[in-house]
């Protein structure tokens, strides 16, 4: 890829997560996770349920 380019990439395994902060390691850049959660019912009321964290690796070239 050409100087300047960015490059994202998402995982949501361990094991890309841990290629992510391999590469992250090795050429710097910003490692970002997010976690998520949708509202759900609950009995006659509603909570939080968990969704996979997304862990995102971001890096000019």
């Amino acid at each position: 890829l050409p100087p300047g380019t960015r490059l994202v990439a998402n995982a949501v395994t361990l094991e890309s997560e841990a290629l992510l902060a391999l590469w992250h390691g090795r050429r710097g850049g910003s490692l970002l996770r997010i976690e998520l959660a949708d509202a759900a019912p609950l009995g006659n009321r509603h909570g939080w349920r968990s969704r996979y964290p997304v862990v995102q690796w971001s890096v000019t070239l």
